[in-house]
């Protein structure tokens, strides 16, 4: 078997394998108390100001009760714009000290994130993404999710502004396509977790990593990278008997 689809494989399961963390409510001040709550609420304030509403704050929890939003101590604000058709999510990271400095100096990674981002979903599975950060992925974009990165100094106001013209553009190569809507945070959470799952079978129908993706992750050419796909593919579908080696990787 190819080295480098043994390689791929790995990483290609990660992308597909369903989630067993999903996200709950929580109490973020009694929780994260370490967290800067000033930032949050000044930000909830001008997309306030714009129309939107607080949904509540919530984080990702495990079926053992263990949450990875521990690890950077960071929980997520929810809220929905005045038409309840867009979420719009607020998380600032502040990992320890330990974690922190291992970002700086080893990664060259910012030690601290703070995300804003706007997020409609449509009826037919497909959504539009805006966030105020560069994109930290290496991966090229699933199909499904149309994902655009902005400057950090934006306001909120222009931000919406963009994401709008996003919907709009996107909207355009599709005939009638409603958008999902939501009043409360549990539709959001509902939603947010469909289109996470939406995007995990997407990927995995072409394998988990596009051409382009293999093309860069094992500096091949085009034609190789293809035949790699097709053996990702059908190994995550368990169209083919995959050796020793892969096996335990297998859906």
């Amino acid at each position: 078997m190819d080295k480098r689809f043994e390689i791929l494989l790995s990483m290609a399961m990660k992308l597909v394998t369903p989630n067993t963390e999903v996200m709950v409510t929580c109490d973020a001040r009694k929780q994260y108390p370490r967290q800067d709550f000033r930032w949050y609420e000044r930000i909830q304030k001008e997309f306030e100001a714009e129309g939107a509403r607080l949904l509540g704050d919530g984080h990702m929890v495990s079926p053992s009760g263990q949450s990875s939003s521990d690890e950077q101590r960071t929980f997520v604000r929810c809220m929905v714009n005045g038409r309840e058709d867009t979420a719009i999510t607020l998380f600032r990271t502040h990992p320890r000290l330990w974690t922190r400095l291992c970002l700086r100096f080893l990664t060259k990674a910012p030690s601290t994130l703070r995300s804003v981002a706007l997020q409609t979903f449509f009826a037919d599975e497909t959504s539009v993404l805006t966030m105020n950060l560069a994109s930290m992925s290496m991966l090229e974009s699933p199909p499904n999710e149309d994902r655009h990165y902005l400057s950090p100094d934006i306001s909120m106001k222009e931000m919406i502004a963009a994401h709008e013209r996003h919907v709009t553009a996107w909207q355009a190569q599709r005939t009638s396509c409603p958008k999902k809507r939501f009043r409360t945070m549990d539709e959001f959470i509902e939603i947010d977790g469909d289109a996470t799952n939406t995007t995990k079978r997407v990927r995995k129908s072409y394998g988990g990593l596009t051409k382009g993706d293999i093309m860069r992750f094992v500096k091949c050419r085009e034609s190789e990278a293809a035949v790699i796909q097709k053996d990702l593919i059908e190994t995550l579908a368990g169209d083919k008997k995959e050796d020793e080696g892969a096996r335990e990787f297998a859906v």
